[in-house]
């Protein structure tokens, strides 16, 4: 009897378990005002409907209907999101129906099917997400001030003053138009671009998509990274000054570099299940330096793998022109069968590995393996160990920018550079008797 107690116990745990982590209730946020006020209104609260659909719902053929909040623009509703794990990426957008139908059209997003989607990482305990306005598209008006300081761009010629323009396009006017910013040659900063414009804009504390835009000499240039979110406060918004890219001087190539990239395709199996297959099928790599090339149609040889001999290492070099971002954010592919079909099929979604170029002119990787995304931190991990008589072997991990100092009293505060160690990830330094103390600096 008590072991059946004990059994029965088990049971209505594992139940319990189960239960838990097959639905997870996710609490959707929408915001119509602009649809609502717009001088040709596209959705009458007193007759339409939004909804929300997605991956998780009727494969999106239908919707989950959203309320409406008291008297409010805003629209929400919550679902059990059932059939995915945790840390599983769920795709979403939001439907209108009534005077107009429509769906979010949402450029920068992710996109599947050739539509753009929003999305969320799962999480194994109830979610709230937080509000958004409909397409991005806001109601009311702010002021808003834009900065950006294109210092490190100007200094390894990705952008020329007096040539070059640079503006800001955002969700308030869905991406399709451009705000041109300026710099004050007199100020102390003449590196400094900015705008201050009005814009439409949702109840303090809604969300805005933007990003920059860069014309010039080259082909016209977005911003590589996902869209950037602001903050909206009334009557004034004023965003941080920002790096183009988020790239800083330290996060630059100042002269072409040739790099390495090496994959050990050893019982290799993609994330589709697929078995390599050494003697057919070829490897290729892609990256956001390549401009992350269709996954279906590889451009060109250039993007092929070269097999080491009689090894299953696939190798391939790639020249990294002055100005180039020193992170490098790539992944590999099968040409399944032999042919040109090379699907995303490394890993999952943004699943990516990512490396930094630690030296210029010629810069060898370490050796990758398939389908394991390694993420090099940025620098660091100083390793000091004894290496011949008076001499100790320090390593680290280097960037450009970034040195060694010594001291041999950290009482005194004085710390001593070693200029030679720039963007060096070893050296081997000799000490004398007492202590010798070592950090990593940056200017």
């Amino acid at each position: 009897m008590k072991n059946a107690s004990r059994m029965m116990v088990g049971l209505l745990m594992f139940m319990f378990v189960v239960a838990a982590a097959s639905a997870v209730p996710v609490t959707f946020q929408v915001d119509l005002a602009y649809q609502i006020t717009n001088s040709t209104p596209t959705f009458d609260p007193l007759n339409d409907t939004v909804e929300v659909r997605g991956d998780f719902y009727d494969n999106w053929n239908s919707g989950i209907p959203l309320v409406q909040v008291g008297n409010t623009t805003t629209y929400t509703n919550t679902y059990d999101i059932t059939g995915a794990l945790p840390g599983n990426l769920v795709q979403y957008k939001f439907h209108t129906y009534g005077i107009d139908e429509n769906w979010e059209n949402l450029p920068g997003y992710i996109y599947t099917n050739g539509y753009g989607n929003r999305a969320f990482l799962l999480s194994s305990s109830p979610q709230v997400l937080a509000p958004v306005s409909f397409n991005d598209q806001w109601g009311g008006t702010i002021s808003l001030l834009v900065q950006v300081d294109l210092t490190p761009q100007i200094l390894v010629g990705n952008f020329v003053p007096g040539s070059d323009t640079l503006e800001v396009r955002g969700s308030w006017d869905g991406f399709s138009s451009g705000v041109t910013l300026t710099n004050d040659p007199a100020s102390a900063n003449p590196n400094i671009y900015s705008v201050a414009f009005d814009i439409a804009s949702p109840a303090p504390g809604g969300l805005g998509a933007y990003k920059f835009h860069h014309y010039g000499f080259s082909p016209d240039t977005w911003e590589s990274l996902d869209n950037r979110f602001m903050l909206v406060t009334n009557p004034v918004t004023a965003l941080p000054v920002a790096y183009f890219n988020n790239l800083d001087t330290n996060d630059l190539l100042f002269a072409d570099t040739y790099v390495t990239f090496s994959v050990n395709m050893t019982n290799a199996v993609g994330f589709d299940s697929y078995v390599f297959n050494p003697g057919a099928d070829p490897v290729y790599i892609n990256g956001d330096f390549l401009g992350w090339w269709p996954w279906g149609n590889p451009p060109g040889p250039q993007y092929q793998m070269t097999q080491a001999g009689d090894s299953e290492v696939y190798t391939n070099t790639v020249l990294m022109p002055k100005g180039s971002s020193v992170a490098l954010t790539y992944k590999y592919s099968i040409a399944e069968y032999g042919g040109f079909n090379a699907a995303d099929n490394e890993s999952g979604f943004k699943q990516n590995h990512v490396r930094y170029i630690r030296n210029t002119g010629l810069c060898v990787l370490p050796l990758d393996t398939f389908g394991t995304q390694l993420v090099e931190p940025v620098a660091g991990l100083l390793n000091i160990a004894l290496s011949t008589a008076g001499h100790v072997n320090i390593t680290w991990n280097g960037h450009l920018g970034l040195h060694l100092q010594v001291s041999t009293d950290l009482a005194s505060g004085l710390w001593t550079d070693l200029p030679a160690t720039e963007a060096q990830s070893s050296t081997n330094y000799p000490v004398g008797d007492g202590q010798t103390f070592f950090r990593l600096v940056k200017p």
